[in-house]
């Protein structure tokens, strides 16, 4: 949580466009998605990647972001 607000906070918007969702094994998450965000010098950062969400007793264990 400490590391999402960090990169959350460093932008004044934040947008996914998230393209597919599927699990790829059991209790395994796989997120294609468009990132584009804005910091508050008004650059535009655009991001593609793939995000693998582990879930574990209902509870998410580990996330695995691989950017493009």
């Amino acid at each position: 949580m400490a590391m999402q607000r960090v990169f959350h906070g460093r932008f004044t918007s934040l947008h996914w466009d998230v393209k597919s969702v599927e699990e790829t094994k059991p209790n395994i998450v796989l997120f294609n998605y468009d990132f584009v965000g804005k910091l508050p010098n008004g650059q535009k950062v655009e991001a593609s990647g793939l995000e693998y969400v582990v879930v574990c007793k209902g509870k998410i264990q580990h996330v695995e972001i691989r950017m493009d």
